[in-house]
């Protein structure tokens, strides 16, 4: 279990910069959402490779993390990546998906 309570930090962070959801927004004001997948392919990097993915904040994902918290969860993150993937040249491969997000007029 995580020592950092990323919750109570993502909710402080979430209130003070007053960030909207975009999805969020277009459905409250009578929009319909969907999505169409344009791309699906595999992908294949090293551990090191993703950490640096991750560290650059190349994902979404790691834009939900408070500023404040990135680093220490980072680290907490590559300490796992070194006790399930030693080496960090280990190759993993998964599949990659582009959607397209699509709003219309109800």
């Amino acid at each position: 279990m995580s020592k950092f309570n990323y919750y109570d930090a993502a909710a402080s962070t979430y209130a003070q910069a007053r960030w909207m959801d975009v999805d969020t927004y277009f459905c409250s004001k009578g929009y319909q959402s969907s999505y169409q997948v344009a791309k699906v392919w595999a992908v294949t990097n090293t551990v090191e490779a993703l950490l640096g993915f991750f560290t650059a904040k190349a994902y979404g994902l790691c834009w939900q993390v408070p500023e404040e918290a990135f680093d220490a969860v980072m680290n907490e993150f590559e300490v796992f990546c070194l006790e399930h993937y030693d080496p960090l040249q280990t190759e993993l491969s998964s599949e990659a998906t582009f959607k397209i997000w699509v709003y219309a007029a109800s």
